[in-house]
């Protein structure tokens, strides 16, 4: 085996989780920036997914053991079902080009998030649960399957992702509570700071979710949902500079996709407040949007520059 093939399975089997979350936020933003009418990002960032699904899939597939070690830390495990939602975004991508291949691709990474929550629950719920492992990164298992309701739209699989919808926006009110109450009252250390930011996005994904398949709109919940991103964003951003006071590690992956759909969800906003003819308000949500996406932009791009240049992202 010549060096070169050594350094790529190396890096296969070192491939960080957190790269694979710093993936689905970069192919998220992507997706934002086509509300501006920029679509050269798109391509690119997708092209990036698949190689690091590639990666990811060759790392469970052969380094096993690596996978089973990092599993049975519940962080890891629960940072893992971005793998299933990067495996969505792909398909729905695909889709555009070839629909059979990418709604096949798009059910298929619906399957793996439902069996990665299957097992995520019995290992680190029912069978090892350990309430300071009880972190924002859960929303990731147990509300991330909403991607595919914001992605899959076109589809054709109305009552499918209702259902997904129903059961996020659930346990995202479920699970929120307890969550708030565990960050209040037993602070994250310091190597966990980073999943802070994770809140804002079942918050999104569930505002974008029920946007996306309910036929009779409730304006009021709209409205609330929208108020609960907004004090998620405002909780980012007083915490930013405490993200960015440690060193660089592999944690910082969990702000991207937040930051990205935060943006997503905003733009919808702000489509939504002009429908129904909120003119001001729309233009209001619009530029906050913007503003957004230039500081995910910053942020993803700072974190994804980091993951390909540091040698110890482990």
């Amino acid at each position: 085996m010549n060096l070169t093939n050594e350094k790529v399975l190396q890096k296969i089997e070192t491939l960080p989780v957190g790269l694979i979350a710093t993936s689905l936020g970069a192919a998220t933003l992507s997706n934002a920036y086509m509300n501006l009418d920029f679509t050269l990002l798109r391509p690119f960032f997708m092209v990036f997914g698949m190689l690091i699904i590639l990666g990811a899939t060759l790392k469970i597939a052969f380094y096993r053991d690596v996978f089973k070690n990092e599993y049975k830390n519940t962080v890891p495990a629960s940072v893992y079902g971005t793998y299933s939602l990067l495996i969505t975004v792909i398909g729905s991508f695909i889709s555009q080009y070839y629909f059979t291949f990418g709604k096949i691709v798009w059910c298929l990474g619906i399957i793996i998030h439902i069996v990665f929550t299957l097992f995520f629950t019995y290992i680190h719920l029912f069978k090892n649960f350990n309430k300071n492992s009880f972190v924002p990164s859960w929303f990731i298992i147990y509300n991330g399957i909403m991607v595919s309701v914001v992605v899959g739209g076109k589809m054709n699989e109305p009552l499918l992702l209702k259902a997904i919808t129903y059961y996020g926006i659930t346990t995202f009110f479920i699970i929120l509570p307890f969550m708030v109450k565990r960050v209040i009252k037993n602070p994250l250390p310091i190597q966990l700071i980073h999943t802070k930011a994770i809140f804002m996005a079942p918050v999104s994904l569930s505002f974008i979710s029920y946007l996306t398949v309910t036929e009779t709109i409730n304006v009021n919940f709209v409205f609330f949902i929208y108020t609960l991103l907004i004090i998620s964003l405002v909780y980012i951003l007083i915490n930013m500079k405490k993200f960015f006071s440690v060193e660089f590690n592999p944690g910082f992956g969990a702000l991207t996709f937040p930051l990205a759909i935060g943006t997503v969800a905003s733009f919808k906003m702000s489509n939504f407040l002009d429908k129904f003819n909120y003119l001001e308000l729309s233009n209001w949500v619009f530029n906050l949007a913007v503003t957004q996406l230039c500081l995910a932009t910053a942020v993803i791009g700072f974190i994804l520059y980091n993951f390909l240049t540091k040698k110890n992202s482990k």
